[in-house]
This record gives structure tokens, sequence and C-alpha cells, in this order.
């Protein structure tokens, strides 16, 4: 046990470090979101190439010759005459995380409306900037999409919408109903989540795993000095000053070691384990798994739809709403009344729509992670748009494929479609590659410090390991330190039982 938890625990320490740092940082995307560095540094899998890694989401018809373009590189100006990219993010708040756009719509007196993570903007037409309505907006959750109804714009976050007609200076909040016929309940997965980052609890759960995150690096610290300084005693044993140093650091080391280890443990064991269930294998039996909000939790709302809103888009032609959501499809034929689900529906990752584009009267284009498919919403018939075949057996917010991970999509007119997968970048459903050469600025590209954070925190940015590591990353990691913490306080418990014998 000795042998394991001190050898283990060393091969372990860099690894536990970058978990701890990384941690603190997701925990807090807002206060990160104009921190980012150069892709450029970071593996060749995080380099932009030809569109890919969510570059375009999407496109917005700015006139005949225009077409904004926007994704996680902000927005960019392309022109059908000479077949040119230029960036038009002027206006934006700096900062990577800041320029990831969701979508842009024309709303009321044909303003043009981009939403983005944190803000949402209108574009000055005469100055050709983006002006920030966000100051308007009596909200500080994350932004997820937004639509428009007429003169209405609808803003839409993870718990609620907030509508304002031109000039978009009052929005008042909307809560959606709950649904009449079934009860919506919590995702066990998304719990265990919130759970292992301290959400569930709120901002004072999030600030005690920081805590626990800053007492895993004094445990790492501490535990590297116990490890060393008997060495370094024995090395300066003819310098009686150094070796008390040596000393008396050590042993101060070993106290807080143990004292943090001991008193800590279960609060520690409870992060490693949840953690381990938020990835593949572990995630798998759990992700359809549902259960009743937890009471003196963050789940404990009058709100159904408390953390659940994804994408929302107005039907012109049917005039009623559909929202995705974590549970789902849904339509209303008006934001006051409730939502009705969509029985049958595409097949969507746990990761959420990346594409929800209105083909016609009820035909939609529905992509995620989980490929890109035709839905008539009256029959339910779903069509494969990669293959062209139907779709019988359809499995929902289910584990991803990655055999085709749309992140984009945009139909020009009289056009074929462009299909923006996230790894293979521009293509046609035929994985033809299309579209225009990416411009070299992309290869100057900033990423978010939360995304690099999020990349290491799950162990992809490891791409130096075999790629099966990569995969069972979290597992291997939560069993590892599960191991370490558990063969520490066995140790613990027989030196202190000598002790007291």
């Amino acid at each position: 046990m000795l042998w394991w938890h001190k050898w283990g625990g060393l091969f372990f320490t860099f690894f536990l470090l970058m978990f701890c740092i990384s941690g603190i940082i997701l925990n807090h995307r807002k206060a990160f979101s104009s921190v980012d560095i150069p892709r450029s540094i970071l593996p060749k899998a995080y380099h932009y190439d030809h569109w890919n890694l969510g570059a375009i989401k999407g496109g917005f018809q700015l006139n005949n010759d225009s077409v904004l373009f926007f994704g996680s590189n902000g927005i960019g100006l392309y022109s059908s005459k000479t077949e040119s990219y230029i960036p038009f993010n002027r206006g934006l708040k700096t900062g990577a995380d800041n320029r990831i756009i969701i979508n842009i719509i024309k709303a009321g007196n044909n303003a043009v409306i981009a939403c983005a993570n944190f803000d949402i903007y209108q574009l000055d037409v005469k100055k050709n900037q983006w002006v920030s309505l966000s100051k308007h907006l009596p909200t500080d959750e994350r932004l997820t999409d937004i639509a428009n109804e007429g003169n209405n714009l609808i803003v839409q976050t993870r718990s609620h919408l907030y509508v304002a007609s031109y000039p978009f200076t009052r929005f008042k909040q909307v809560t959606i109903k709950a649904p009449n016929d079934e009860k919506i309940e919590n995702s066990l997965f998304r719990t265990i989540w919130t759970l292992h980052s301290g959400e569930l609890f709120g901002l004072i759960g999030k600030l005690f795993v920081d805590l626990l995150g800053v007492l895993v690096i004094i445990l790492c610290i501490t535990g590297l000095i116990i490890t060393f300084y008997p060495k370094l005693i024995s090395l300066n044993r003819k310098k009686p000053n150094r070796v008390q140093k040596c000393r008396t650091g050590f042993k101060l080391a070993m106290r807080w070691h143990n004292k943090i280890g001991v008193t800590m443990l279960v609060f520690l064991l409870i992060l490693a384990i949840t953690g381990t269930f938020l990835r593949p294998p572990l995630l798998i039996p759990i992700v359809r798994v549902k259960h009743s909000p937890i009471p003196f939790t963050t789940q404990y709302t009058s709100n159904t739809w408390n953390d659940k809103l994804r994408t929302i888009r107005y039907d012109n032609v049917n005039k009623q709403w559909l929202i995705y959501t974590s549970e789902g499809f849904f339509q209303l034929k008006s934001l006051n009344e409730s939502p009705k689900r969509l029985g049958s529906a595409p097949p969507v990752s746990f990761m959420g729509v990346t594409v929800l584009e209105q083909q016609d009267t009820n035909k939609w284009i529905i992509g995620s992670f989980s490929g890109l498919f035709e839905w008539n919403t009256q029959t339910g018939a779903i069509q494969d748009l990669y293959t062209g075949e139907p779709l019988h057996s359809v499995s929902v917010n289910g584990i991803p494929t990655f055999t085709n991970s749309v992140a984009g999509y945009y139909k020009p007119k009289d056009k074929e479609a462009i299909v923006f997968d996230y790894r293979r970048g521009a293509e046609n459903t035929n994985m033809e590659p299309t579209f225009i050469r990416m411009p070299k600025s992309f290869h100057q590209a900033r990423i978010s410090l939360w995304n690099v954070a999020l990349e290491t925190h799950v162990g992809r940015i490891y791409t130096f390991l075999p790629q099966i590591i990569v995969m069972l990353f979290i597992f291997l990691s939560g069993m590892f330190l599960i191991s370490v913490l558990i063969s520490g306080y066995v140790v613990y418990r027989k030196i202190h039982k000598k002790k007291s014998n």
C-alpha cells in the first residue's frame, strides 16, 4: 500500500495538477472568457483546417452578394462576387470565448442580431460594427439562442426566455410552462456533472470544489516534498543547517499532507467517483436515467426548464414554436402555452443540436454529432441525409457516433448544402470537400483558456497518448485517484495504530 501510494501518486502528480488547475478554470467560464491563447502552440488537432472544429456553425444572408458566416472563430463576411472571406468582428468583446457566435438572425425593423455565449449584438450597418445590447438584458445566465417572431426578438438562456420589441431596450422574462401530459425530470448525468463541479449547490458549491482543487494541489506539493526531501537530507548530511531546514520542511509537509488527506478524504472520493461517470464507459448506463429534483439544490425550483433550454426556432409557416431542450424536442403555439413533446425525433448526441433549420412547411434539417437528418415534424418521418436512407430506429440523447460529427450547416439559394463536419470540415453530404479555401487568418486563430481547460480536463489534449487511453482517460484517472486516496488512508491508519500501541 505504501509503495503504491508513494510511487503511484508520484506518477499521477502532473495529471492531478492539471485536473485541479483546469477544473478551477472550468468552474468560472465567464471570469476567464476574455483570456485566450494561440491555437498554433497546441497539438495539430486544435489547428483549423478547411473550416473544421466548428469554425462555421451557420450563415446569414446579409444581401444578394454577402453572407455573414459565424461559429467558433467569430463572424466573417463572405462575398460571392469576389469569393472572399474577411473577419467581421468589430465591436465584439475581445477573447475567443466571447466570440463564439451561436446564431445571427433578422429581427424587428430589419435589425441584424448576433448571439454570443454571454452577449447579444445589433449590427450598425452604417459603421459596419456590432453594438452590444447586453446591458438591456436582465440576466447573467449563459445565452443559448435567439429567434424572432414578427417584430419581437426572443433571447434564450439555459432557463428562461427574454422578449423585446424594437429597439430592444426593454426585455421581459418569460418562463415556459410545464407540459400538461408529462412530468419533466432531471438527468442523472447532469446531476452527477453538477455535483462534480459543485454547481448543484450554487456558487457556494462551486467555491467549495475550487477549495478542494487547491487542497489537492497542496497534497501534490507536500507529497513531492515527502518523497524527495529524505534524499536531500542524505546528500547534505555534512551541512547541518541545510539538513535541519529539510527536516523541518519534511515534518511540516507530512503533517499537512496527513491532515488534509484524512479530513477531506470523503469529499475527495466523491469528487473522483463523480468524475469517472462523466465519460465512457460509466457514462453509458446513466445517460438516459432520470430522477425527481433533489431538495435543497439548484434543481429544486418552480421552473420546469431550469438549465434545460438549448435551441429555439419560430415556424413561420405553421405559426408555432419548435424548441430543443436537454429533454428532447417540443412544440408550442405561443410562449404562454404548455409545450407538447414531439414523439418521433432524429437522434441527437448528448452534446446537443448544432443545426436546426426549417426546409419547408413541415420538414426540418437536424444536425448534431450523431449525424444530419431531414425530419418531418408532421409525420415523424426521418431521413439520414448522408446515406439517403430512412431512419427507423431512433436513439435520442445517446453517445455521439463521431462518424459524421455535424458542427454546422448552410444552404445557399439554388445550390447544394454545405455541411461543416467537426473533424473533416466543409463538405457536401457525399463527404466531398467543398466551399472556399480557408483564409490564412484562421492559422493565427486563438482558442479560449476555458476550452483549453476543458480539453485538458477530459484528457483530449494529451495527443501523445494512445487513442484508447485518451478515450478512457477520465475513467482510468478516476480509478487511479481513488486507489491512491484509499491506499494513503490505509497507510495513515496503520502508522497511527502503531503509534497508539
